[in-house]
């Protein structure tokens, strides 16, 4: 994440740049990211991603109290 007051000047764009080289280095055919519905012109737009389907299945994790707050649908670390 970039700090607010340094919006807007392509760091986001560099560390996405960053990590799909160093993945492309390592050998790796795909770099996937999760982003809320906001930043898909970022993703999508400014980053090159592809639209992708895609599903979530949160299952109970021994000790994990069911009302705790989640993050998008899935429990917090």
């Amino acid at each position: 994440m970039v700090a607010r007051r340094a919006r807007g000047e392509g760091i986001g764009t560099a560390l996405v740049a960053h990590a799909r080289d160093g993945a492309k280095a390592a050998g790796c055919e795909y770099l996937h990211v999760d982003f809320d519905d906001h930043l898909r012109p970022f993703y999508l737009g400014a980053c090159g991603f592809a639209p992708t389907s895609a599903g979530l299945l949160v299952l109970e994790r021994a000790g994990l109290d069911p009302s705790a707050p989640t993050i998008g649908g899935a429990p917090e670390a």
